[in-house]
């Protein structure tokens, strides 16, 4: 199995969203996972509402998660 398939079920990600890469360096080691949205993706629902709202930014983030 594809690493990023393999951490896309652990996390686990819904639909649209999918590892995009993956990668493992340093000392201690450091985990970095990049996440996207399938290709072609307009819109997304509201995480409060459910309504399809259109996409707005697409800035990349970073987030600490707790040890993997």
């Amino acid at each position: 199995m594809d690493p990023n398939q393999l951490f896309a079920h652990a996390l686990p990600l819904p639909r649209p969203w999918t590892v995009t890469s993956s990668t493992l360096e340093g000392k201690p080691k450091k985990l970095t996972l990049m996440v996207d949205l399938v290709e072609g993706t307009k819109s997304l629902p509201c995480s409060w509402c459910g309504k399809q709202s259109r996409i707005h930014d697409r800035r990349e983030r970073r987030w600490r998660h707790l040890n993997f």
